[in-house]
């Protein structure tokens, strides 16, 4: 499974940044990314916040991000 390029975690409640800090297996193939309605997920997890300078995510070329009113810059 490691050449998996789309994921929808969409819709799951439960998924956190530790979570998202495991998509790094999937190396450079994981290209969309859907988190939408994860109140969980925030920007620290999706390497926009301070992380040391290293981003959990492996390169992603489309986003849809967690839209909970948590600030996010693209609200």
């Amino acid at each position: 499974m490691t050449q998996l390029q789309h994921l929808d975690l969409s819709g799951c409640p439960h998924l956190d940044d530790w979570a998202l800090g495991r998509l790094h297996v999937f190396g450079d193939s994981l290209r969309e990314l859907s988190v939408s309605r994860c109140p969980r997920i925030t920007e620290r997890g999706l390497g926009m916040g301070d992380c040391g300078g290293a981003s959990p995510l492996p390169v992603i070329k489309h986003l849809v991000p967690p839209l909970h009113g948590s600030g996010f810059p693209w609200q």
